[in-house]
């Protein structure tokens, strides 16, 4: 059984085939206890920040942000 990769039904809409390819993968090899979420945004006072394509954590190792380039 995979980790679990949020949202739980599809990525995002308005995203690169590259992106979409990721999740997929993600959603079928991520390790168990692993958590992954794609599109967060980086909240700050007036607005965002940035945005990461997806954070993926790992309880006993912390996390990481990955940038999917097409």
């Amino acid at each position: 059984m995979a980790g679990n990769v949020f949202p739980l039904d599809r990525p995002r809409s308005r995203i690169s085939n590259a992106e979409v390819t990721f999740y997929e993968a993600l959603k079928h090899q991520l390790p168990d206890g692993w958590t992954a979420w794609h599109s967060i945004r980086l909240r700050v006072a007036g607005g965002y920040e940035g945005e990461g394509d997806f954070v993926i954590a790992d309880p006993a190792r912390g996390f990481v942000v990955v940038e999917v380039k097409g």
